[in-house]
């Protein structure tokens, strides 16, 4: 039987996902941007980077919860992946060369769905060891 790597469970992806959730909303902290400077993005119109900063930590603090506590994984995954997911759109809409930064955001999404859509693989064939002579 194949043993699994620790770098394929789900508890890494949630930390990925998580980290990154963290460090982007540490970003949007007063102490971090100006909150005088021009929105950046279509979302950035709507709130000041401040208030977004809540939604990305929030996400990543649920992430590293779900490290801990596995069945908060589906909705940790799912706020990661929709913040994700709404500034690759914010940043698409935005014109310009918004569309640079949406694929970041993009790619973090559409790896993320695709990871965690796959499950885990369950290796209960045995592969038969054949003997010569």
């Amino acid at each position: 039987m194949m043993k699994r790597h620790w770098i394929s469970s789900d508890s890494v992806g949630v930390f990925i996902i998580g980290l990154a959730a963290l460090l982007r909303g540490i970003s949007y902290l007063p102490f971090m941007v100006s909150p005088e400077r021009p929105p950046a993005h279509l979302l950035e119109q709507v709130a000041p980077p401040a208030l977004w900063a809540w939604p990305w930590l929030i996400s990543g603090v649920l992430c590293f919860t779900a490290i801990i506590f596995p069945r908060f994984t589906p909705p940790a995954v799912g706020a990661g992946i929709g913040l994700h997911f709404l500034w690759a759109v914010s940043f698409l809409v935005s014109g310009g060369r918004g569309w640079v930064s949406s694929i970041g955001y993009g790619a973090v999404t559409a790896l993320a769905l695709w990871a965690f859509s796959r499950g885990r693989l369950q290796y209960s064939a045995a592969v038969p060891i054949l003997k010569e002579g």
